[in-house]
């Protein structure tokens, strides 16, 4: 048979048509008693179905036809339903127990038999239902073919005992599958146009990423790819492209060396089991050179199948760059001066170790604070001031810091500053590189300090070699008038006044000796005579001599340190230099105050000695003279210690003590310190180093004279009369000679010649000369040098381990008797030790 199923037009028409059809089909069964019974059931199925038809619109019909009957039958507790399938097509089975048989008779065209046609119309065409009913083993079954079915599938319901169900069943789901078709494809037109828009929007931006883009398959490889990916790899197309396996992109070995054909399959299962993936690739183009890349795996499915979007990006410039940071954050990490960033408002942002090794800070600590937490306060503030007006206008400041650590010792930075600016030109943050520069400071000091010490020394030289160009001369005229004097005032009454009047003359002679060893002294030209002495002795030797002389507007007061160890030095000499300070203490208090001298056993430590390098680590004596006086300005102190400076009045001062003191502490290889502000006194410290262990046992005095004869060589006839007059009054025998030359000869003509006291300035042959010549030709021959100048004795110091004595200008008789009979005695017990 034929069918014919017109459209439903609008939304209304299926519903009319719902309501007539069973409003007909519930007239059908009122007209017999004997079906009211179905009539009433069939108004209970009514209700089931259109209840439970309105989830069903958007089914096909096939499917809502047999949701429609599975709700209906469920919702009612009587009524059973099964899906079996005959001859391979499907049926829904449903029954219901107290339904007569002949039901079906009253709702078919047809009546009972094999073929029956019902037809229902409307006002908008009709719709043909065929309906045949045949028996199969007993029961009545219904063939509904559906003319406008979409599926265009025959549906069989085996129908017994509930044929009222299954016609309304059979008219709702038709009608529903027609709405459900024009809706379907109303919303299949609009979803292909969405699809389409979305595929074109997929498309614009597959095309347009600038990331390479393809889909894969593990088994399938490469499926598509965009035109970053061909450019990626060096494809000319899409086809060239997909011909490529994942393994010939690929080097042959990964970062880790594992393989790449291996590691590309291991991530794939991963990502294909978690849903995506992201790691790092090394990737080959179809040149041959490789790349770094990263990749994004994820896992979409089309028709129930998986598939892989990769996205790889190039990073191989992210990495050189990562890479050039890696080693500027290594570098400033491992930097070996301090580096430290902040914001514009000062705020530290970051230290580097070094930081923390320097200041003692840990970055934790230093992090959030403001680089003010080093101040010393030893820095002036115009500084600070000057820096922020040169970081914030964009320059680099340059300069050097006294700070403070955190355990409060201070030290010396080297910094400079620079603003760091963004891409628009803004300073966003500041960075400092600072140098620890306190040992080149220490060191610098250390230099200034020496540079002012060969100054000093150059000073003392100039004067110095002017003292020496005539101290020879002076010394000369000075042994004359006093060994003269001495000899006369030998003859006299001590009680008359001719001995008074040498004794005047005597006395001036020794203070011009006295201003002659001043000058030598300070100019570091005259030898001092060591000895081992108490600094206490000598302190209150000073005590006692200036106690007088400070008056008693001055208190002063000693503070002596017992334990202070002796130390070896010429005891008139330290004695003069401590006068000299106490007399300059005194004359800078004319109104009174305080004068302190004090001593104390000191260690002078390395890190001291660093600070202060004219001392040497080890022991030391250290000797204060303070006064709470008026002060020195720093210029005044500069030149302290300058010969002939001097802030007296004319006539008051000869500007040689400070620089006689210097001199003398020097000369003992010991050190001054000097510590003035105006208005605040003045304190002077000497460092002198202590005796590490006792001296050699002196040698007992020997008896002046004897009866050896005795070479004496001096171009002065007043110092060579002088000399030979004071040992031939000892006993002695002499010969005088004139000049060096005149003395060799006397040597070598007069064997029982036993000593020979040489001056070292005389004309032809000096005496350094003359003293080598005579010892080749008497090796034996005792040799006593005399001289009133330092650069003399220092050019003769090589000889004196040769048998050659020295003997200082002027030198009093005594002393020339002594040394004289020393060196015979040394030299007669060599010669009585020699072997035969």
């Amino acid at each position: 048979m034929s069918l014919r199923a017109k459209t439903f037009l609008h939304f209304l028409g299926p519903l009319v048509f719902l309501t007539v059809s069973v409003c007909a089909v519930l007239g059908l069964l009122t007209w017999t008693q004997q079906h009211e019974e179905a009539r009433l059931q069939g108004k209970t199925y009514v209700r089931l179905i259109l209840h439970h038809a309105a989830p069903l619109i958007l089914w096909d019909q096939r499917v809502a036809l047999r949701d429609v009957l599975r709700r209906a039958v469920e919702a009612d507790p009587v009524v059973d339903y099964a899906f079996v399938t005959v001859d391979g097509r499907p049926y829904v089975h449903t029954f219901r127990r107290g339904v007569p048989w002949g039901l079906l008779e009253s709702t078919t065209a047809g009546g009972r038999g094999e073929d029956g046609v019902w037809e229902w119309e409307d006002g908008q065409g009709n719709v043909h239902y065929d309906v045949v009913a045949r028996a199969d083993e007993g029961e009545w079954a219904v063939h509904l073919g559906l003319a406008a079915s979409a599926i265009n599938r025959q549906v069989w319901f085996r129908v017994r005992r509930i044929i009222l169900a299954g016609v309304l069943a059979l008219a709702v789901g038709t009608g529903i599958a027609f709405l459900v078709s024009r809706r379907l494809a109303a919303e299949v037109e609009r979803m292909m146009r969405a699809l389409k828009a979305s595929e074109t929007r997929y498309r614009t931006l597959f095309d347009s990423s600038k990331d390479a883009v393809m889909t894969l398959t593990p088994e399938e490889g490469f499926l598509s790819g965009n035109p970053a990916t061909l450019a990626l790899f060096g494809c000319r197309s899409e086809e060239e492209f997909c011909a490529c396996s994942p393994a010939d992109l690929s080097p042959p070995n990964q970062y880790d060396g594992e393989s790449s054909v291996t590691e590309a399959q291991r991530k794939m299962a991963l990502a294909l089991e978690r849903g995506s993936l992201f790691f790092e690739w090394k990737h080959r183009r179809k040149d041959g050179t490789q790349f770094d890349a990263t990749v994004l795996l994820t896992r979409f499915e089309l028709d129930g199948k998986p598939y892989l979007q990769a996205t790889v990006r190039d990073i191989t410039q992210q990495k050189r760059v990562e890479e050039q940071l890696r080693k500027l954050s290594l570098a400033v990490e491992q930097c070996p001066v301090s580096v430290v960033i902040t914001d514009t408002d000062g705020t530290i942002e970051y230290v580097n170790p070094k930081f923390t090794e320097v200041t003692g800070y840990t970055a934790e600590e230093a992090v959030g604070q403001n680089p003010r937490i080093l101040k010393s306060g030893r820095t002036p503030e115009t500084l600070y001031q000057e820096l922020w007006q040169t970081i914030t206008g964009g320059g680099v400041w340059r300069g050097e810091f006294c700070n403070q650590k955190r355990n409060g010792e201070l030290y010396w930075e080297a910094v400079s500053i620079s603003p760091i600016f963004d891409s628009a030109g803004r300073i966003t943050h500041y960075v400092a590189v600072k140098e620890d520069i306190t040992q080149r400071k220490a060191t610098e000091e250390a230099l200034r300090k020496k540079e002012e010490q060969l100054r000093q020394a150059q000073k003392m030289e100039a004067v110095g070699s002017l003292a020496g160009g005539i101290a020879h001369e002076f010394n000369n005229l000075l042994q004359a008038i006093r060994g003269y004097t001495q000899l006369a005032a030998a003859e006299l009454d001590p009680q008359g006044q001719p001995y008074q009047d040498l004794q005047q003359a005597l006395g001036a002679a020794d203070r011009a000796a006295t201003l002659t060893r001043q000058l030598l002294n300070f100019s570091r030209r005259d030898s001092i005579r060591p000895r081992e002495i108490s600094p206490n002795d000598v302190v209150r030797e000073v005590e006692k001599m200036i106690r007088p002389l400070v008056g008693e507007r001055i208190v002063l007061t000693t503070q002596l340190d017992p334990h202070v160890a002796p130390i070896l030095a010429d005891p008139n000499a330290l004695h003069q230099a401590l006068m000299n300070l106490c007399v300059n203490a005194r004359d800078a208090m004319p109104s009174g105050g305080q004068l302190l001298m004090s001593t104390k056993d000191l260690a002078v430590s390395h890190e001291y000695a660093k600070l202060h390098p004219d001392l040497q680590p080890g022991r030391y004596v250290q000797i204060t003279v303070a006064d709470t006086g008026c002060g020195m300005s720093p210029e005044v102190k500069a030149k302290a210690f300058d010969p002939f400076f001097t802030t007296k009045e004319v006539g008051q001062g000869t500007g040689l003590g400070l620089a006689m003191v210097y001199g003398v502490i020097r000369r003992h290889e010991g050190s001054i310190h000097l510590y003035s502000e105006e208005g605040r006194g003045t304190t002077v410290r000497i460092y002198l180093p202590v005796i590490a262990q006792e001296n050699e046992p002196k040698h007992p005095a020997q008896p002046a004279g004897g009866t050896e004869t005795v070479l004496v060589a001096d171009n002065d006839p007043d110092v060579r009369d002088l000399a030979t007059r004071v040992l031939s009054k000892a006993g002695y025998t002499t010969i005088e000679a004139r000049n060096g030359e005149e003395a060799i000869g006397l040597v070598r003509q007069q064997p029982q010649v036993a000593l020979a006291l040489v001056d070292v300035a005389m004309p032809e042959v000096d005496g350094l000369e003359a003293c080598q010549r005579i010892k080749q030709l008497r090796p034996d021959l005792a040799v006593i040098v005399m001289s009133g100048n330092e650069l003399d004795r220092q050019r003769l110091a090589l000889a004196e381990g040769e048998g050659v004595e020295l003997l200082d200008k002027p030198f009093p008789p005594e002393l020339l008797l002594d040394k004289v009979r020393r060196v015979l005695d040394r030299c007669h017990s060599l010669v009585a030790s020699a072997p035969p």
